[in-house]
């Protein structure tokens, strides 16, 4: 079978495979959920009848990413596809298209049914999972990141030159992945500048697209919202990127390629075939590149940041299981899809949690029987303004903390975020303190659960509802403020 009809017949089965494992799972549930504020952003967006404005509103700080999925989901909407579920399903094809170009580049260098199993490996990584089911940037992004790497796999000049594209004009981390690639095939391979030249054409989106860079810094007040690097947010990050399952599997792979190999001497062909691999084991490197600029510039140690490192992972794996009869390779892959399976579960009852929130918010709104509820951040106002519009002329979000007392980093990072999308868009209105504590009565909504312990004086509160998360009592979150003179 002539490879590129190998790649087009498993990228039908994985196809088919994801849907049938969705319908199975209840995983169809997941594109149908509510929406979460970054998912918001996504959807005011791409909503725009306008082109011209949506690029002004990405300037202006409306969002935080580059255009290109935007760009995109102008096509799904010219085809009259753009929904809350189509956006969704936009993510997912690109998962998909991402697991057949790492199945095709793997190709290159591995056995029919390890690049198979490297391809499950992508799969079974819980960031690929869960961004597969979201309306972000993440899963277009590892699809450009794959097809990158197809394309310098395959020394196929036209392929390279459309991933790096994709994947520079999707995130501006993309331009840091797209420089691992060149640099570990460049190390690896011997080979010079002008075999990978046409990363050129993803370096020049970047640089085409820093004036929307600039205008989205230029818009907060403050933009690190995460916690400062230390011991413990870097081995969370750790564990997020590294699953277990796939640990577990590549260090049974390695040793199986010790004593079972096929080869009669396979060291040569080991070291040569790792030579191939590097371009995308060199991805293993975007974590300690994060690192790096979380020490010296702004924390960024997320999970998606480092979506990538299952590329690499699957390098790592495929380059073992090339040393082993077949059956390993079967054999992992079967292990890998039943870790799938497991992902697909937990994230399904993860998403049902958080939809569950929502729900209590709303129901909280309507048993608080107030004209306007006020929340404490745009975190929880945005998704239940876009989510339930019939409540949007009862919500606003205050601009600081009821009680004077000052906002932590991310509280303040969110409500930059929602005075910018007031530039441009409709959005809960953002109200003063003053104006909320002018009125005898009004409706509150804590930020990260937590009970409104310290009011201003003369006022008391009693709360409305409680969130409970697997039977496990949370605190109080919408409450009934009132003034007592």
């Amino acid at each position: 079978m002539k490879i590129g009809r190998e790649i087009a017949v498993f990228a039908g089965i994985a196809l088919v495979v994801v849907l049938m494992q969705a319908a199975v799972l209840g995983g169809f549930e997941l594109l149908a959920r509510p929406l979460w504020f970054d998912e918001c952003l996504t959807w005011m967006l791409a909503t725009d009848s306008s082109f011209a404005h949506e690029i002004r509103a990405l300037r202006g700080g409306a969002d935080t990413n580059m255009p290109g999925v935007y760009v995109m989901l102008r096509g799904v909407k010219w085809f009259g596809l753009l929904s809350v579920e189509g956006m969704r399903w936009f993510a997912l094809m690109s998962t998909v298209a991402a697991l057949a170009a790492t199945f095709a580049a793997l190709r290159a260098a591995a056995r029919r049914e390890v690049a198979a199993a490297g391809a499950l490996m992508v799969w079974a990584h819980p960031v690929v999972m869960a961004h597969a089911f979201e309306a972000r940037f993440y899963g277009p992004m590892l699809a450009g990141c794959a097809i990158t790497a197809a394309g310098m796999m395959w020394r196929s000049k036209s392929v390279l030159g459309a991933g790096a594209v994709l994947l520079c004009g999707v995130h501006y981390f993309g331009a840091i992945v797209l420089m691992l690639m060149a640099a570990g095939a460049i190390a690896s391979r011997g080979w010079r500048w002008r075999e990978v030249w046409p990363c050129v054409f993803g370096l020049a989106v970047t640089i085409a697209c820093s004036p929307l860079y600039f205008g989205q810094r230029a818009s907060f007040v403050a933009t690190d919202w995460m916690e400062a690097v230390s011991a413990t947010s870097v081995v969370g990050f750790a564990r997020e990127i590294v699953p277990v399952a796939v640990v577990v599997v590549i260090a049974l792979v390695g040793l199986l390629s010790r004593s079972r190999s096929p080869h009669p001497n396979p060291l040569p062909e080991y070291r040569e075939r790792g030579k191939e691999l590097a371009l995308m084991m060199a991805l293993l490197a975007m974590p300690v590149v994060l690192v790096v600029i979380s020490l010296v510039w702004q924390p960024v140690l997320m999970g998606r940041y480092a979506i990538v490192v299952a590329l690499g992972l699957a390098a790592v794996g495929a380059l073992g299981m090339n040393r082993t009869p077949r059956w390993v390779a079967v054999a992992a892959g079967v292990v890998l899809f039943g870790a799938s399976c497991f992902e697909m579960v937990r994230l399904k009852n993860f998403q049902s949690t958080s939809s569950a929130r929502l729900a209590v918010i709303v129901d909280g709104i309507e048993q608080s029987g107030e004209d306007l509820v006020v929340f404490e951040s745009g975190f929880d106002a945005l998704p239940v303004w876009v989510n339930v519009p019939q409540m949007r002329d009862r919500i606003g979000v205050i601009d600081n903390r009821l009680d004077g007392s000052e906002s932590s980093r991310k509280a303040q990072v969110v409500r930059g975020q929602m005075r910018n999308i007031g530039r441009f868009y409709d959005g809960p209105r953002m109200l003063a303190v003053s104006d909320v504590l002018g009125r005898p009565r009004f409706g509150y909504v804590t930020w990260e659960d937590v009970l409104l312990e310290t009011l201003p004086p003369h006022y008391g509160s009693h709360p409305v509802t409680t969130f409970r998360n697997g039977g496990v009592q949370v605190n109080p979150f919408v409450h009934v403020v009132s003034r007592s003179w």
